[in-house]
């Protein structure tokens, strides 16, 4: 498959590094069972996070289309909470039978691990059945109207004061706040993380101008840039978004370790039927590559992705080294998740 964007053509080369590792180390997917009459009851997406996420976007805008190709109701279904370990217990925990699935992407498949290293709550290779990518998302760091930087190079000399400047994200150890912290290594500024559980109140204290910095997936500031609520400054796509065209990217502007390619990807527990697994992520593909949910995807600021069982789980892979690694040499850790 040609890729469409850099963050595709990124992606697929850390798949590339990786299969070998795949080929020697891992155990494939065995069925365990017939396929029957699959689905034979509604089939529920979980979304490890609250409304209004990109997750969340992404699992009702392919929800219907699903449901009408299944013949069986797709139901999507938040479980928010302890850094997306609440929703993830819930695939972990569930039937292996295809009947429950579930969200997954960097942050909580390679970063969360990772994060929480003294005490890993899961293995996200071991734990999991990997079905589909569907999507990549770039994080925009924006901030408040009242701050004064209208570009990077202002917002540089901006966050660089000794006090230090405050930026909001969703989550510790996400690649929002490691988007910062990058950023404060390669440039010299003085952003200081202040992580919020829901997303709803870290957008009110931003609006609110209580915090003066945020960053996010692209798909969910796009709204509050375009009404003129956040001031975009950079991408972290190796090229600039194009949603927001006269945003400089981090890498155009030499940072290259503030360069993050973000997917999307559904799972289910371990242990799935490898013909389950087949049909959901035939069924899926096919309803992604339809010209409605290509055209609501680039209207809301995914990068359409479409990588089988397979290549997802070499992402996994690959990013849980990466991070891993990355987290290490920053020294951000946590003991537990909050």
């Amino acid at each position: 498959m040609a890729a469409v964007v850099d963050n595709e053509g990124i992606i697929m080369k850390r798949f590339a590094m990786t299969l070998a590792a795949m080929v020697f180390g891992l155990t494939p997917i065995m069925a365990t069972a017939s396929v029957g009459g699959f689905p034979s009851k509604p089939i529920r997406i979980i979304v490890p996070f609250a409304p209004g996420g990109t997750q969340d976007i992404l699992g009702r805008m392919i929800a219907p289309p699903l449901a009408n190709k299944l013949g069986v109701p797709v139901l999507v279904e938040n479980r928010p909470g302890a850094q997306a370990l609440i929703g993830l217990r819930a695939i972990i925990d569930a039937e292996p039978d295809g009947h429950v699935i579930g969200f997954g992407s960097p942050q909580s498949h390679a970063q969360l691990p990772a994060l929480l290293r003294n005490k890993p709550p899961f293995d996200p290779v071991k734990h999991f059945s990997p079905i589909i990518t569907l999507a990549a998302q770039q994080i925009v760091m924006s901030v408040h109207p009242s701050v004064p930087a209208r570009n990077l190079k202002e917002f540089i000399e901006w966050a660089s004061v000794p006090e230090g400047r405050v930026i909001g994200t969703t989550s510790a150890g996400s690649t929002a706040h490691l988007t910062a912290e990058t950023l404060n290594q390669a440039a010299g500024t003085r952003l200081r993380h202040v992580p919020y559980r829901t997303r709803g109140n870290l957008v009110t204290d931003v609006v609110g101008g209580h915090i003066p910095v945020i960053a996010e997936p692209a798909p969910s500031a796009a709204p509050l840039i375009r009404s003129g609520a956040l001031r975009p400054i950079a991408v972290s796509s190796p090229k600039r978004s194009p949603l927001f065209p006269d945003v400089i990217s981090f890498k155009e502007a030499g940072f290259e370790d503030t360069v993050f390619d973000s997917w999307l990807a559904l799972f289910g527990p371990a242990g799935m039927p490898e013909a389950v697994v087949h049909r959901l992520y035939e069924t899926i593909a096919e309803v992604v590559r339809t010209e409605d949910i290509q055209k609501q995807l680039r209207d809301q600021g995914f990068v359409s992705l479409v990588l089988d069982p397979d290549r997802t789980r070499a992402l996994v892979i690959e990013d849980s080294r990466r991070y891993g690694e990355l987290l290490e040499r920053l020294g951000i850790r946590q003991d537990e998740a909050n």
